[in-house]
């Protein structure tokens, strides 16, 4: 499969717990993807989707269930927003501190001139739903198009919005 080390036995245990076989489970990756590269029209391929579930954390694969399609989606979901799934993490997790995540919110607002809904990502973020913190990240249209004002502080703003630094976000 040209797969890693990792990789490989990750799928291989889930085959081995699931009753299935290994290439079975690739195979269904494989098909997602294809599914997925359409809908998002995206071109990632399925050993980038393959050893991307495999770096997934054990809190996001017991959230999914260790259900390959959601695992996959979830793969797609951070590249889409062009982050990897521990930076979408990190964002949830600041999401959770609700105090400091809101008023970051307001701050980001008021600088951008925009109205900016993190609301979603909150809740999903106390779900344990990483793939869907990160399309509601995505959404946020103020937050994505932060570089757009040339404003360096605004760009500070919206990127401490979501836990991260300019530098992250950009």
């Amino acid at each position: 499969t040209g797969l890693s080390d990792k990789a490989m036995g990750y799928f291989t245990k889930s085959a081995m717990n699931g009753g299935k076989n290994t290439k079975d489970i690739l195979l269904n990756i494989n098909k997602t993807v294809l599914q997925q590269n359409q809908s998002n029209k995206m071109s990632l391929s399925n050993k980038q989707v393959q050893e991307g579930i495999a770096k997934l954390s054990n809190s996001i694969k017991l959230h999914s269930k260790g259900n390959v399609v959601e695992l996959t989606k979830a793969v797609f979901a951070a590249n889409k927003l062009g982050a990897s799934m521990e930076t979408v993490e990190g964002i949830a997790s600041s999401l959770l501190d609700f105090e400091s995540s809101i008023q970051a919110e307001l701050e980001a607002e008021l600088l951008l001139g925009k109205d900016i809904n993190l609301e979603k990502a909150r809740q999903f973020a106390l779900e344990g739903d990483m793939a869907k913190v990160a399309d509601e990240v995505l959404k946020n249209k103020a937050i994505m198009n932060a570089f757009d004002t040339k404003n360096v502080i605004a760009q500070e703003a919206a990127a401490k919005a979501l836990g991260l630094n300019r530098s992250q976000l950009s």
